[in-house]
């Protein structure tokens, strides 16, 4: 299937025609809630849900109301600095790339986006007082009071990222645990009076626990700097095992000429078993 794929990317480019894509998010699904007034909208940011996930949640949730989902292509390369900014406001017109002293920095227009305080503020910027957020946690937890001028509630949680990066054998049976916090948000947010749940992802990821000594891609020729062993991004020649395009056909757009992928799900370090940062139906397809 990897294979199949890769044929139609090295065609096609990505994020695939006529599919909704992550940049887009914002202004589509949820800016146009936030023009009714009195509307109350609930935006959660849940690090790391692959499609399966958002499927297998959304089962959860029936009780809750009326669920749907939908399909969206996650933004090159699928890590959560560069899929958190990607859902932020104007992104799909005004979100790059940019190279800072041999390091990846996005960018929304003119700010640089590296951290969640950074991310936050573009919101707090536009909304002001009608915008407030908060870790999954403490929301779920804690007698926090939301102020009656609130309406995009910003929710945020990386659990299940984290408990993949640090032990992706015992990760899985730790996904319920998340469920539940979500679920338990959404009574939570209907008893506040919210309307609208929407609930997104920055990227997917791929997990092999089987991983076998040789299961490693060689870089290409060429100067490369390397993103979470699964993308590279730079000048280079592609080879057998590399797929290497202009940046364009990835949809990133910024200080970067080309970007280089293994073809394989491998990564360009040995012993990965958790990976996201490439593309692969499993990093780059999320639900929403």
């Amino acid at each position: 299937v990897q294979a199949v794929f890769i044929r139609h990317l090295e065609k096609s480019g990505w994020p695939i025609s006529g599919r909704l894509s992550n940049a887009d998010v914002f202004d589509k699904l949820v800016a146009p809630k936030l023009l009714e007034s009195g509307r109350r909208v609930a935006y959660l940011l849940i690090d790391a849900m692959r499609y399966e996930l958002g499927v297998e949640l959304a089962k959860h949730l029936n009780e809750a109301g009326q669920v749907e989902v939908q399909v969206a292509c996650a933004q090159m390369p699928t890590v959560t600095q560069v899929g958190m900014a990607t859902l932020l406001p104007g992104a799909g017109q005004s979100f790059k790339l940019l190279n800072k002293e041999n390091q990846v920095v996005p960018t929304l227009g003119d700010q640089q986006l590296t951290s969640v305080a950074q991310r936050m503020d573009v919101l707090q910027k536009r909304y002001g007082q009608r915008f407030a957020e908060m870790d999954l946690v403490r929301f779920v937890r804690d007698n926090l009071k939301i102020e009656s001028t609130v309406e995009l509630l910003v929710i945020r949680s990386n659990d299940m990222d984290n408990d993949f990066e640090a032990n992706p054998e015992a990760a899985p049976g730790l996904i319920s645990r998340t469920f539940q916090k979500i679920r338990s948000a959404i009574y939570k947010l209907r008893d506040l009076g919210f309307q609208d749940v929407i609930i997104v992802t920055d990227h997917g990821f791929f997990l092999n626990t089987a991983i076998e000594p040789g299961d490693i891609c060689t870089k290409p020729s060429g100067k490369w700097i390397n993103v979470h062993e699964r993308t590279l991004l730079g000048d280079g020649i592609g080879d057998a095992s590399n797929l290497v395009l202009p940046s364009e056909m990835y949809g990133i757009k910024g200080d970067f000429n080309q970007v280089a992928v293994p073809r394989a799900l491998v990564a360009y370090r040995a012993g990965q078993w958790y990976f996201h940062g490439g593309i692969s139906l499993q990093e780059a397809i999320v639900p929403v």
